[in-house]
């Protein structure tokens, strides 16, 4: 799975870790967002690190500062990251443990298929 997707999985993972179902398949989602959660750590370990190399941090402290050249450099540095593949050690939760409880968008699928096995169309 890509970084990105990973990323995107974490935001997805809260809103299912927030329905009522079954409680082993709640736990089976709370182990995932919890894995999900340390790589995602790791990530922003690594973008906080690019931030530091090519902005200069504002007289709050709030937020990172780029100039358009820098701004590329990061972005571009950022992306290989966001494409670099990672491997978490999880246990696909069976589509039959999720059918009628789990309610995404459209546009969720991609942060939810990877864990669920079954999931087919």
């Amino acid at each position: 799975m890509k970084v990105s997707t990973l990323v995107g999985s974490v935001r997805t993972l809260e809103k299912v870790d927030a329905t009522t179902l079954k409680l082993s398949t709640a736990y089976k989602i709370n182990k995932i967002l919890a894995e999900c959660k340390l790589a995602v750590q790791d990530f922003e370990q690594r973008r906080l690190e690019l931030a530091k190399t090519h902005g200069e941090l504002s007289e709050d402290g709030q937020m990172y500062n780029f100039t358009d050249e820098s701004r590329v450099l990061f972005s571009e540095a950022l992306q290989e990251i966001l494409d670099d593949d990672v491997a978490l050690d999880i246990k696909k939760i069976p589509y039959s443990e999720l059918e009628d409880r789990l309610e995404v968008a459209p546009a969720e699928i991609q942060f939810v298929e990877w864990f669920i096995e079954g999931l087919e169309f």
